[in-house]
């Protein structure tokens, strides 16, 4: 999971050099044209050149009910007189109706509920939230602060903003790495058995996200007009691999727990996200 987490760290990490270029070659209109081109033609990608993943047929409700005629039209064993040129008995041709699927069969909102009374779903949603947040706070705060104490123009920001990245993608490798070791001692251990709960025991190494982050927060606040911008630099990298080294552990966790909390995932991380923001600007 963690190498698999890499793919959006990567994109993330480069984003703001590619974003610097664009805005510093053209004007700041340049980025947000240059995504709109680029999910359109994902789009259209999707829309005529990839095959289709999933089928109808391959549901489960349209499963189930195709077990169930087979079933209830399974012919007994016919026996054939091979002398006469007695023919087999042909099964009859079993044809499923078509399905269509309606608003009523995903229930967001009781899915959400399901998912959210198990305090252990609930906690690691609000720990998940508060992760991403940390990472977009500490992105944007900092370009606000190179950009007006520093000076830093759109494409020396983004090259500085490529050290918190590429500590995300050491703390997704590493973390990966120590959580599926963690969970093999722990597993031998224990004779054997395999419990999903060992994998957040990585959560340990928490203190060290929170000093990064503390050390960070100093120079954003107070330090920032005596200290050089490598300090900054060096606080976000480690942010980057501590918030990340915790953060992939934790996604194999709800993986493995359950498929929809994983989905609503995303909407704890764009809520906190937003509060966090709106909090920040005001007391930056």
């Amino acid at each position: 999971m963690g190498i698999y987490y890499i793919s959006p760290l990567l994109g993330s990490s480069l984003g703001p050099v590619f974003g610097g270029i664009l805005t510093t070659a053209f004007s700041w209109h340049a980025p947000f044209w240059f995504l709109a081109i680029l999910a359109g033609t994902a789009f259209l990608c999707f829309l005529s050149l990839f095959k289709d993943s999933f089928w109808q047929e391959r549901s489960s409700p349209s499963f189930e009910r195709m077990s169930g005629r087979l079933e209830k039209g399974r012919n007994p064993i016919a026996t054939v007189d091979i002398e006469k040129h007695e023919s087999a008995p042909q099964a009859d041709s079993l044809t499923l109706p078509p399905i269509k699927l309606i608003l009523k069969d995903i229930a967001p909102i009781e899915t959400l509920w399901l998912v959210i009374w198990r305090w252990n779903n609930l906690i690691l949603l609000l720990a998940s939230g508060i992760l991403f947040s940390y990472c977009f706070t500490m992105v944007y705060t900092t370009s606000r602060t190179l950009a007006n104490v520093y000076g830093y123009d759109a494409l020396y920001t983004g090259l500085m903003l490529l050290f918190f990245g590429l500590g995300s993608i050491a703390g997704s490798i590493f973390g990966g790495r120590s959580s599926d070791h963690g969970l093999a001692i722990l597993t031998t251990v224990k004779g054997g058995v395999l419990s999903m709960n060992n994998k957040i025991r990585i959560f340990i190494i928490f203190p060290y996200m929170r000093l990064s982050s503390t050390l960070h927060g100093l120079w954003l606040s107070y330090f920032r007009r005596w200290v050089r911008v490598g300090a900054g630099a060096t606080c976000a990298h480690f942010g980057g691999v501590f918030a990340i080294y915790i953060f992939s552990s934790k996604l194999t966790y709800l993986v493995d727990g359950s498929t929809s909390a994983v989905t609503y995932n995303s909407l704890f991380h764009k809520n906190s996200a937003f509060i966090a923001v709106e909090i920040a600007v005001p007391v930056q």
